[in-house]
């Protein structure tokens, strides 16, 4: 009897641990299960967040892509302004130079002529130079010349204008100073011919020089012959090279200081002993110069008469 309940306790402790086991082996491999469920669960969970982090994270990046472009725009733009206003500070004190320079040359060029004429009004009154004054409307005699001049000169000014009328003897016109004139005045040629002036006149330039004497080159005594240039009875024509005569002195007219207009026949008269008639010929040039000053110094042409 007691074998029989050892028994079958024995038998019930087996079948206890054999269900005791199968139900922890259940309970496990269920709890592992819904570990598993809850994985997925949270994973498909998170899932739609993750699109929504990136892009707060790309709208954040944009955004500050933004701010650093438009900081470096703005400050582009303000180097640029600073730029413009440097640029036109420096054209500013560029055109007050040039303007201070331009005012500062006229006053020389002002003064030199000044101190020209001064001189000669002293070498004039000196005792070795003193000249008997004339009359300026005062006509010259038909075939006849004052002392040491080729002819009578009127002068007008009006403006930049110059306006020269001379008288010259056809048998002395050689080449006789008119004006001191600059590259690119405009002259206006008119001649009348009275009595035996047939002869061509021609036109050049000289050097603003004076000599010793205080006068101006005129005639053959200056040396190389001058004029050159063959001009009309009623023509028109620019100062430039081209005024300068072949053979004669070559010099740059495209100066400040200018240079000499003359105008005559370019021959040389031939001395009076071997024909004692030829100063007696009648006939003279009646000669219109006017020059209108057009030269980048802006200086007034200057008369010589």
């Amino acid at each position: 009897m007691n074998r029989l309940a050892i028994n079958i306790v024995a038998m019930l402790v087996v079948v206890a641990a054999f269900f005791g086991f199968r139900y922890y082996q259940a309970e496990r491999d269920r709890q592992v299960i819904t570990n598993e469920v809850e994985t997925q669960k949270q994973e498909q969970e998170s899932k739609p967040a993750a699109p929504e982090e990136a892009r707060k994270v790309e709208e954040t990046q944009r955004a500050e892509e933004m701010r650093k472009a438009a900081e470096t725009e703005q400050r582009r733009k303000t180097e640029e302004q600073k730029r413009i206003a440097a640029e036109e500070d420096r054209r500013r004190q560029e055109a007050a130079r040039k303007e201070k320079a331009e005012k500062e040359q006229l006053k020389r060029a002002e003064e030199q002529r000044q101190a020209a004429a001064n001189n000669e009004r002293r070498r004039k009154e000196s005792p070795g130079g003193r000249e008997a004054p004339q009359k300026p409307a005062r006509k010259a005699e038909p075939g006849k010349s004052q002392p040491g001049s080729s002819g009578e000169k009127q002068v007008q000014v009006s403006g930049k204008t110059v306006t020269i009328n001379a008288k010259v003897s056809a048998h002395t016109a050689t080449q006789v100073p008119l004006a001191r004139v600059h590259a690119g005045d405009r002259v206006t040629v008119k001649i009348k011919r009275i009595g035996k002036a047939d002869r061509q006149l021609l036109v050049g330039l000289g050097p603003y020089i004076r000599h010793w004497m205080g006068t101006f080159p005129d005639g053959p005594l200056a040396g190389p012959r001058i004029v050159g240039k063959r001009v009309k009875d009623r023509d028109q024509f620019i100062v430039s090279h081209d005024l300068l005569a072949m053979g004669g002195a070559r010099f740059n007219p495209d100066t400040e200081r200018g240079a000499i207009l003359y105008i005559g026949t370019g021959a040389v008269p031939p001395p009076s002993h071997i024909n004692p008639h030829v100063g007696k010929r009648t006939g003279f040039y009646e000669i219109e110069i006017e020059i209108r000053g057009n030269n980048r110094w802006d200086i007034i042409p200057e008369s010589l008469a």
